[in-house]
Parts: structure tokens; C-alpha cells; sequence
């Protein structure tokens, strides 16, 4: 099974890398368009990454994957000019 199949039953929200890196450090994305409720969370080439829940226009995270997690933080800490110099 997918690793998504337990929350099958919610819609989903494709968000944008920057909007990826605000939830994954647990920050919250405006997405005033969105109804309130709780969305399957998806990122770059349609990978999972975890449950969110919309309330008044504001996402926040409810349940992320620790795989997407650690992949998106190091991959910023790379792309990070303060970091790499």
C-alpha cells in the first residue's frame, strides 16, 4: 500500500517548495482559497509528505513523514549561501 493510503479519504494540496520548507519547520502557509479541513500534503513530483490542516485561511502541520523531513531540511541546508559559503 501507499504510504498516503491511510488518508485516502481527504483531499489533497500540492504546495510549492517554499511552501514545503514553512511547514516542514513547523511554520504555518497562508492559502486563503482553501476551505478549512484536514488535506493530504504533497510536494515536488508528487511526494507525500504528510497530513495539514487548514483552519481560516492558515495550513498547518497535524502528522509529517520524517523521510520528507529529513530530505527537505538537508537539501536546504545545501542550498543555504550562508551555510555553503
Amino acid at each position: 500500500m501507499p504510504i498516503d493510503a491511510f488518508a485516502s479519504s481527504l483531499d489533497q494540496i500540492a504546495l510549492e517548495a517554499d511552501q514545503v520548507r514553512r511547514i516542514i519547520t513547523g511554520q504555518e502557509v497562508e492559502l486563503p482559497a482553501v476551505e478549512a479541513g484536514l488535506y493530504r500534503l504533497y510536494g515536488a513530483q508528487h511526494t507525500f509528505f504528510g497530513v495539514g490542516e487548514v483552519e481560516a485561511g492558515v495550513l498547518k502541520a497535524r502528522r509529517l513523514t520524517t523521510q520528507l523531513q529529513d530530505k527537505e531540511k538537508l537539501e536546504n541546508h545545501l542550498s543555504n549561501p550562508a551555510v555553503t559559503g
